[in-house]
């Protein structure tokens, strides 16, 4: 996993668990890339090796001539976060369908935060997930099934992700540390 840090990075659609979609928009100047996966593990569960080493990586060529299909803009909701509280999120976003967030980091003073996106299964709540984190800090993070997020963000920055849920009960949580 530490060959990722190897790569020019030009956006990431990032931990993408198995009946999730991920989705993201990136503008790129003409050249070649490559999408790769830097996760570790195995078919059905454990350790295992970084999935770009056994092939899941693909080469591909930006180019000004290059066909893109047409596509119905999705709608943006502009969330931000200041005083460690999102604001603008709405109650309900479409299900099955793209829906982006501008993400923008409105602290007063430096700090990273980011956006994530996680499940609430059957009977869980918003203050379960609250109670989680206060209980194992950073940890409980991996406790919740992933649907995307927009990481790093820090003051003053905005970033951007596309998202498509299935229908269900959803959360937006941010697991980086600091006061």
């Amino acid at each position: 996993p530490d060959s990722e840090d190897d790569w020019l990075h030009f956006g990431e659609i990032g931990e993408v668990n198995t009946g999730a979609t991920g989705v993201g928009t990136f503008q790129l100047p003409a050249g070649n890339y490559a999408i790769a996966c830097w996760q570790e593990g195995k078919a059905g569960g454990g350790k295992g090796p970084v999935h770009a080493s056994i092939g899941m990586a693909k080469a591909f060529t930006a180019a000004a001539s290059a066909n893109a299909p047409q596509a119905a803009a999705a709608p943006t909701y502009q969330v931000s976060v200041s005083k460690f509280t999102y604001q603008g999120m709405p109650d309900t976003v479409p299900a099955g369908k793209p829906f982006t967030i501008a993400f923008t980091n409105k602290e007063s003073f430096e700090i990273t935060h980011e956006l994530v996106v996680v499940a609430l299964p059957s009977g869980k709540t918003l203050d379960d997930l609250v109670a989680d984190a206060k209980a194992k800090g950073p940890d409980s993070e991996d406790d919740w099934l992933h649907f995307g997020e927009i990481g790093e963000v820090n003051t003053g920055a905005t970033g951007v992700g596309t998202f498509q849920l299935p229908a269900g009960n959803y959360a937006i949580a941010c697991w980086q540390e600091g006061k």
